[in-house]
């Protein structure tokens, strides 16, 4: 999905947050999808996963806008998550703790070919 990259490109380089809460909000989707379709084998130490749990932390106490929220997630976040956010913020802020440099991918890659 190329025509993200302008939203989540600057947040995964110098991990500069957009003026645009809705564009935030966006690459914060975007990253979670990758993460499950094709990103599976990206680290915590990736650039991708730090920009996200970046993004988390600007994030998650604010309300997704209306047109854009999906009920079902948001309704799980509510349920689930939001009793629970500072517990879930502390552990996100705790991974910025890393030591040093990890592997970036666990090296194993998911691919989806075509049919021939």
């Amino acid at each position: 999905m190329p025509h993200f990259a302008p939203l989540v490109d600057p947040v995964v380089e110098t991990l500069t947050l957009h003026e645009n809460l809705n564009d935030n909000f966006a690459a914060f989707f975007f990253l979670n999808r990758s993460f499950h379709w094709g990103g599976e084998h990206l680290t915590k130490y990736s650039r991708d996963h730090i920009a996200y749990d970046h993004l988390f932390l600007a994030l998650y106490r604010l309300e997704v806008a209306d047109e854009f929220a999906c009920i079902e997630w948001n309704r799980q976040w509510q349920q689930e998550y939001r009793p629970r956010a500072e517990i879930l913020a502390s552990y996100v802020r705790n991974s910025f703790r890393r030591k040093g440099r990890g592997l970036v991918s666990s090296g194993l890659r998911m691919t989806i070919s075509a049919p021939q």
